[in-house]
């Protein structure tokens, strides 16, 4: 188990079909993931990054690349959100991002009612089993991972620069 404090932002990706009650959509979730940690001791709510997009890949979503900005500045050191479904459009995407998410050391919390993810309570080994699992995908197509990870780091750049 890691040790505390845990320095959080939440991520909640919603359709576009919410753009028309953004302020709504934000202030709910903003709420929710404050009172989700307010009495969590050694958890520190740092941000919640709502995205209302059509856009499925990871590059293409500015408040995942603000995010993960934050997890290499080192503002941020796990990532809180309600489904797993948030993070990643497909799998491919999924374990690239777990992949990448593990080496940079940031923990990852789902709220999934089945197969929910706590990188910090690593039950039943989990970290090591989604590092594993995700190496496993990568190695069906060798290259894909750096060509994905380099587009994403490429992203954040960008983002510095915006």
């Amino acid at each position: 188990m890691n040790v505390a404090p845990f320095h959080v932002a939440s991520y909640v990706k919603l359709a576009k079909l919410w753009e028309r009650d953004r302020d709504a959509a934000v202030t709910l979730h903003n709420r929710y993931f404050r009172e989700r940690f307010a009495d969590r001791e050694g958890f520190f709510l740092n941000g919640v990054y709502v995205e209302i997009t059509g856009k499925k890949l990871i590059r293409q979503r500015p408040e995942m690349i603000r995010l993960l900005q934050a997890c290499i500045a080192g503002t941020v050191n796990c990532i809180a959100t309600q489904t797993r479904a948030y993070l990643a459009a497909s799998p491919m995407e999924f374990f690239y991002l777990m992949r990448f998410l593990i080496d940079t050391h940031i923990d990852v919390i789902t709220e999934d009612a089945e197969y929910n993810i706590n990188t910090i309570q690593n039950e039943d080994h989990q970290i090591e089993a989604i590092y594993e699992t995700a190496r496993q995908f990568a190695s069906l197509k060798p290259g894909d991972y750096d060509k994905w990870k380099q587009e994403i780091m490429t992203a954040i750049k960008g983002a510095d620069n915006a």
